[in-house]
């Protein structure tokens, strides 16, 4: 349950910073900040699906006798959607462009203004796409009634 629950919290932030982003009324200010807590959720999901869950996955296919093949395999099925070492650019945002303030911030703003916002909306959505497949990963090992897994989905 608490898989489903993070990855559902993680995935609802991100939807709903994704939206901002193409708000047509919204102001610049209110984009970038919309843009760093999107970059906030995404390195705390990478993080929390790295050090967290993909252990618990792990122990849930062992304990379940799928084995960690299993696991494996479906960790290929979501890197084939969006490989989390894309969302390590943005580290150095994190605190400073969502909640943790600096003095620095204006020589942060101008460095995250040269990132190109495209490229930012495409990994937002990309890490979406990853949670989705993680969530179908999850419906395979508990919903599946045989407990035969498809490796190649």
């Amino acid at each position: 349950m608490a898989l489903k629950v993070g990855l559902c919290l993680i995935r609802y932030d991100l939807v709903r910073y994704i939206s901002e982003f193409d708000a047509p009324n919204l102001p610049v200010f209110a984009k970038i900040r919309a843009y760093g807590d999107a970059i906030r959720v995404m390195v705390e999901g990478k993080d929390w699906i790295e050090e967290k869950a993909n252990g618990e996955l792990s122990k849930i296919c062992e304990e379940s006798g799928l084995g960690t093949d299993i696991h494996a395999c479906l960790s290929k099925k979501c890197k084939r959607v969006f490989l989390l070492s894309k969302i390590s650019k943005y580290e150095k945002y994190r605190h400073a462009l969502s909640g943790h303030y600096d003095l620095n911030i204006p020589d942060l703003l101008q460095k995250f203004s040269e990132i190109d916002a495209r490229t930012l909306q495409e990994d937002t959505k990309g890490f979406a796409e990853f949670l989705n497949q993680w969530t179908i990963n999850l419906v395979e090992i508990f919903q599946s009634p045989n407990k035969k897994i498809n490796p190649t989905g």
